[in-house]
């Protein structure tokens, strides 16, 4: 490495595990503060076709939720749904007021922009944080940040 390029490298292991499981009773005395309120969170997960993983992917999702105590709600659409059909499932979550977190599964059948479909689900109720404006929160660091990396973060001490 030449003389003049210097690196200040530091690493620190984390215990995913662990942090896991602080996260998820963080999120259970939450939920009952919410509960206490009459508010009962509840997830909605659209997948659209077939891929293994990402069966794997909901199915935890679905077994998180259940264990912090949110409600989880999952529509499955076939492989050969389009961008308009996803759009209209979307549309409908967007406007139920019952429904507090949306999570558009990837990845999209083939042609589907993935675009669209994030920019379509309310940024209040983008689970992942695709939507245009909470990535550029996320980019001016002005309050929005994805629900896992923010949990890293924030348990951490991390800095980015």
């Amino acid at each position: 490495m030449p003389s003049y390029v210097r690196v200040n490298v530091s690493a620190r292991i984390v215990d995913g595990k662990a942090l896991g499981i602080k996260i998820q009773e963080e999120v259970s005395e939450r939920v009952s503060s919410l509960k206490g309120q009459g508010v009962v969170p509840h997830l909605a997960v659209v997948i659209a076709g077939d891929d293994p993983a990402s069966h794997v992917y909901v199915r935890n999702k679905e077994r998180a939720c259940e264990r912090c105590g949110i409600i989880s709600t999952r529509i499955d659409m076939p492989g050969s749904s389009n961008l308009e059909e996803i759009l209209e499932v979307v549309s409908s979550l967007n406007s139920d007021p019952n429904i507090h977190g949306i999570l558009v599964q990837s990845p999209a059948p083939d042609g589907v922009d993935e675009l669209a479909i994030a920019s379509s689900i309310l940024p209040q109720k983008d689970v992942d944080g695709f939507h245009p404006v909470n990535l550029g929160k996320l980019v001016q660091g002005r309050g929005w940040r994805t629900n896992a990396l923010y949990s890293v973060w924030s348990n951490e001490d991390a800095r980015v």
